[in-house]
């Protein structure tokens, strides 16, 4: 859950899947195993996932263009 909740809160910059593994206090092999068991993606899937539903967001507001969410 603090994973996925430092991923929401840092969606807009570039996250590292070895940034995420020292938050979770984990090594790599099993961040991975346990992510994927807990949501049923990868952590890299997640985050584009994420991405997307951010960029929906954005799209959404009239006022806002295709390049203002590609630049959030």
């Amino acid at each position: 859950a603090y994973v996925v909740d430092y991923i929401r809160k840092n969606i807009t910059r570039a996250l590292s899947i070895n940034e995420l593994c020292d938050k979770a206090c984990l090594s790599k092999s099993h961040f991975f195993r346990l992510f994927k068991t807990e949501l049923g993606t990868t952590p890299v899937q997640f985050i584009l996932n994420e991405r997307i539903q951010l960029a929906k967001r954005i799209l959404r507001n009239p006022a806002k263009s295709v390049t203002d969410a590609c630049y959030e």
